[in-house]
Formats: C-alpha cells, sequence, structure tokens
C-alpha cells in the first residue's frame, strides 16, 4: 500500500474502519460479537458505549467483515507462521485486508464495464466506467483510505445490477433467486444501499400490475413464486446483519445510531448532491456528464434507465435524510458508491452519443470545439483589458505565469461571483431566489451549523450546550443578509428598520434565544416569520430580548432571523440553546 501526505502507511485502521475491522478477529479468534477486548487496541474512535445487551456496540455493518474475512484468514495465517502478534492486528493480517478494498474496488469497475458492455462498444464502456470510478469518490477508498464499506458496496451493487439487466426482459425462478441474493448482498455490504433493492420491486410492478388491472387472477398468482423467492433469498443473505443487530443490540432491526440519526422528513438530498460540504457534482464534476448521458440512456432504453434513475434519488433522498447528510469527514460523495454503476451506464450512453455526432456531423463539431476555445481566448483578452484599465497590471517585464494565472483567477472570480459555483446550480439559485442572497452565498452557508455539527451525546467532547451567532464578528459575516451596516466595537449597526439573517440548523427542538443589542427603542425578535420576543432599552441603553422556539417552527437547515428596530441600533450577539440538550442526541 502507498503512503499518506503524512508519511504513514495507509494500510492502518482509521475512523470507520476500526469497526468494520473489529468484528473479523471478534469472530474468527474469539467465536463471539463481545468487541470490548478488540476496542482496546483498535481504538473506540466514536466512543461506542455498553448497550441493553450489555455489550459494546457498534453501529457500522458486519458485511464488509463477511465480504474481506477471506482476505483476513490469509493474512492471519501468514501472521501465525511469523509468530507474529495473534489478536489480528498483525502487519500481514492488516496490509492484506486492506488491500481487499482496492481488489473490491476493481471488481465493481470491471463488473460496471460488462454491464455497459451489453449495449455499448468497448470505447463507451471503459470510458465511462473508468472515468466515473477514477473521477468519483471511490478512488480514495479504494487506496488511500481503505478498510470502509464503500469497496465491498460498489462490486456488490455492480454485480447485482448487472443480474437485474441481464435478466430483466424474462426473469426465470433462477433469475429472481440470483437477484435476491444478490440484492441481499448489496444490503449486507451497506444496509443503506437496501434501496436498490427496489429495482426488483418495480419489475414485480411492471408484470403484476397490468396483470391485476386486467383482471387476470391465475396468471397475477403465477407471477408470485419468482418475487417470493427472490425476497426469500435476499432476507437470507442479509441475516448475518441482523444476528449482530440482535447480538448487540437485542433487535433484529435497528437503525444503531440511535433514535434521530434518521431524520426522515427532512431529507436535505440537495445538500448531498450540491454542496461544498463533500456533495457529489463538486467533488466529482466528471458526474455532471453522467446525468447528461441519462438523458440518452433513457431515450434507447426508457425501463432501464427510468428506473435507475428513480433509485439514484432514492438513494439521495436516504443519504439526505442522514443525520451527518455530508457523512463526515468523508472525501465527496462517498454515501453514492452503489449509485456508481449506474453513472458508469449514464456516462458510457453520452460518451457513445458524442462519438456518432463526432462520426455523423465532424465538420459542425470540430467548428463548435474550435469556436470554444476562440471564445475562450478572447474572454481572457477582455479580462486583461478590464484589468489594464483597473491599473491592476503593472508596466514593464513581468511573471507571464502570474499575469496569466491573474487573467483566469480575474474571469473565475467574476464567474463565481455572478453565477456562484457552477457545479451547484440549480440548487444554488433557488438558494439565492429563496434568501436574497447572491448564489455565491450557497458555498458559505449550506452545510455549515450552529451548536451541533456532528451528531453528539450531552456527555460527548464537543457538545455544545449553546452557540452564539456574533453579529461582528467576520466569520459570521457571511449569515447577514439585510440591514446591517458598519462595525462599532463588537457590533454590527442597523442600516435600516429591519435586518436579517440566516441561521442553519441541524438540531433538533425547540430554541431558546437571547438577543444583546444597544439602542434607544423597542426591539423585535423574529424566526422565520414567528415572533419571538420584544425588549425595551434599559436606561444605559442596553436591551435583551429572550424568548423561546417551538420545535415546530425551527427548519432543519437555513432559518431566517429578522430584527425589527430604529436604524442605528447596535447588535452585538444572538445566543441559541436546545431546549432538550439531548433530543435527537446519540452516538455516531
Amino acid at each position: 500500500m502507498g503512503r499518506t501526505s503524512r508519511n504513514t502507511p495507509t494500510a492502518t485502521l482509521s475512523a470507520d474502519a476500526r469497526y468494520y475491522y473489529s468484528y473479523l478477529p471478534s469472530m474468527f479468534l474469539d467465536g463471539d460479537l463481545d468487541l470490548s477486548n478488540q476496542y482496546r487496541w483498535v481504538g473506540n474512535y466514536y466512543h461506542e458505549t455498553e448497550t441493553a445487551t450489555k455489550k459494546v456496540g457498534n453501529s457500522f455493518g458486519i458485511g464488509p467483515a463477511i465480504f474481506h474475512a477471506p482476505f483476513f484468514l490469509v493474512g492471519y495465517s501468514i501472521d501465525l507462521a511469523r509468530g507474529a502478534r495473534r489478536d489480528g492486528g498483525g502487519a500481514a493480517t492488516l496490509r492484506i485486508t486492506m488491500y481487499a478494498s482496492f481488489l473490491w474496488t476493481f471488481t465493481g469497475m470491471v463488473l460496471a464495464y460488462f454491464l455497459c458492455r451489453r449495449g455499448l462498444g468497448a470505447f463507451a464502456s471503459a470510458m465511462g466506467t473508468i472515468a466515473v470510478f477514477a473521477g468519483g469518490p471511490l478512488l480514495y477508498y479504494a487506496i488511500r483510505q481503505p478498510g470502509y464499506s464503500h469497496p465491498v458496496a460498489v462490486a456488490a451493487a455492480a454485480a447485482f445490477v448487472l443480474a437485474w439487466d441481464a435478466t430483466r426482459d424474462r426473469r426465470s425462478l433462477r433469475g429472481w433467486v440470483l437477484c435476491g441474493v444478490l440484492a441481499g448482498a448489496t444490503a449486507l455490504a451497506r444496509p443503506q444501499n437496501a434501496i436498490w433493492s427496489l429495482l426488483l420491486v418495480l419489475d414485480a410492478g411492471f408484470v403484476a400490475l397490468p396483470l391485476l388491472w386486467r383482471k387476470e387472477w391465475p396468471a397475477a398468482l403465477r407471477a408470485l413464486p419468482g418475487p417470493a423467492l427472490g425476497a426469500a433469498a435476499a432476507l437470507l443473505v442479509f441475516l448475518p446483519q441482523m444476528l449482530a443487530w440482535r447480538s448487540l443490540y437485542g433487535s433484529w432491526l435497528t437503525v444503531p445510531q440511535g433514535p434521530g440519526f434518521m431524520r426522515w422528513g427532512e431529507s436535505r438530498w440537495v445538500e448531498t448532491v450540491f454542496s461544498s460540504r463533500n456533495g457529489l457534482l463538486p467533488y466529482a464534476p466528471i458526474l455532471v456528464l453522467a446525468f447528461v448521458g441519462f438523458g440518452v440512456l433513457i431515450r434507447r432504453h426508457r425501463r432501464v434507465g427510468l428506473s435507475l434513475l428513480a433509485i439514484v434519488f432514492a438513494q439521495a433522498y436516504v443519504n439526505g435524510a442522514v443525520w451527518d447528510w455530508w457523512a463526515g469527514g468523508s472525501f465527496g460523495g462517498r454515501r453514492y458508491d452503489a449509485a456508481m454503476v449506474a453513472f458508469s451506464l449514464g456516462l458510457a450512453h453520452g460518451v457513445d452519443a458524442a462519438r456518432l455526432l463526432l462520426e455523423r456531423r465532424p465538420r459542425a463539431t470540430a467548428m463548435g470545439a474550435i469556436g470554444l476555445v476562440a471564445l475562450a481566448f478572447v474572454a481572457l483578452n477582455c479580462e486583461a483589458v478590464r484589468q489594464k484599465d483597473a491599473w491592476t497590471v503593472t508596466h514593464g517585464a513581468v511573471s507571464m505565469r502570474g499575469h496569466y494565472a491573474a487573467l483566469v483567477a480575474g474571469l473565475e472570480n467574476r464567474v463565481y461571483d455572478t453565477v456562484g459555483n457552477p457545479l451547484a446550480l440549480p440548487a444554488s439559485a433557488v438558494f439565492a431566489w429563496r434568501y436574497g442572497v447572491a448564489p455565491r452565498r450557497w458555498d458559505e452557508i449550506v452545510g455549515y451549523y450552529f451548536l451541533n455539527d456532528e451528531y453528539l451525546k450531552p456527555t460527548r467532547p464537543g457538545y455544545k450546550n449553546s452557540d452564539l451567532l456574533r453579529f461582528a464578528a467576520p466569520e459570521h459575516r457571511r449569515f447577514l443578509v439585510s440591514g446591517f451596516g458598519d462595525l462599532v466595537g463588537h457590533a454590527s449597526r442597523m442600516s435600516s428598520s429591519e435586518a436579517r439573517a440566516l441561521v442553519p440548523i441541524n438540531q433538533p427542538g425547540g430554541l431558546d434565544l437571547r438577543l444583546i443589542a444597544v439602542s434607544t427603542a423597542e426591539l423585535t425578535l423574529w424566526w422565520n416569520n414567528r415572533r419571538v420576543g420584544t425588549g425595551q432599552p434599559q436606561p444605559d441603553g442596553h436591551l435583551t430580548v429572550t424568548g423561546r422556539v417551538p420545535a415546530a417552527s425551527v427548519e432543519r437547515g437555513v432559518n431566517v432571523i429578522r430584527v425589527v428596530a430604529l436604524p442605528g441600533t447596535l447588535l452585538e450577539q444572538l445566543e441559541m440553546a436546545p431546549v432538550d440538550p439531548g433530543a435527537g442526541a446519540a452516538h455516531q
């Protein structure tokens, strides 16, 4: 394995990988799921605590350990022969087990290639799969941070989608069982990816619903055994995860992170796609072309394209419903691992359509490409004229490298100031229209949260019992929308009778607010168009407004506060505290 920028081996257990790996020595060396002794040397990074079954919990699935078991056993055998440590932490055991991440990712890419090759040529199929796998988040978890669930998840999903596509036209009982086994494996790799089993549900619906509509009851009954066998096979393959949950938490089905971790009615799926905080498209721009390619796929194979696109959007909704929709310290949209197979197929169809266009209209394509290049040089020259007119270009001999860099940066800044991050459109445009800010503010605000930025218990280090929006703090100026003028000490002067600010919140439940200001007249505080409280100035001019915002008025995401007062009022800070600090808080 390679080495990180800190010159440490990548074949080490970090963060989530500690928990996925801990199952292996516990199952194969101890013969149980009591992970307490593994946590002593692997590390309990997320502070897992004892559960109702008197065992220390593990919020991460057992599936990756099952996929990695052959590699673990080979590595452990080598360590035994060498006389190395016998607890599963030997160098050979770790290296070989971590190397499996690359092999599973490569397997997923090969299977995705075979999926594309079912209807496309070798060039388009190779370009689609290689570009998505190397241009998205999977490369990082295959090489730089192995041991996570994403490599096995993409391999299982690729096998499932390939089998689904190969059998969708005429699926025998054997085909239903095969698809069920692979759907169960996809869910076993990552329980969130059980959503991909809906492909089989859609197929069953395509067959059964027309029969039921025509009241052909015998034919509808004959169509049931296949889906039933597929569901039974999927459940059987997923059973190890259910047994693990039963052992650790006392329940066959559970959300091990605790209540409140999934917020189904408040999914931030748009952020998972467009946010600068590990959003799918900003970190993997090549996937924009994959979405364009979906249009080609749908035009050519309507049922396949629409089915896959529907599951991708369902995946986005599930990802957005998670408390930390940004996936912690993620590299890009890693929770879209299973969707990379669908993106490969979409991009491959887009590449194939571009090839056909080039072959059919080479003259027009060449003229368009030349025009774009010429337009880029004209734009750079116009930027040079602007900089010269603004006296930002020095006279005499200059570093042309720096000069060209300044031209490109100037153009980039002008585009960014006008439309924001192009890869965040249309989400940033809707955000700008809704809150009356520039589109570039999307990147500055969305993904940042007051109170708790992570999923923490009130007893865990880092949990905030309160937080402050400081109106004069440089780092908080991005949240101010309108009505704020010059700074006076630690306060911001209101330039009109109303000031508006945006407050991102991910903490469930109600909030207690406390606004501190300096004014000569009455001041009213509003939260999302709900009047929170009114305050009168004291003889010395200081003013405090307190009030409570009920849970129903607190949005998951951006909230709008309004302060109505005389122009010239000095606003110092807004203190926020959860009414119930423990609401929705549990372990990561």
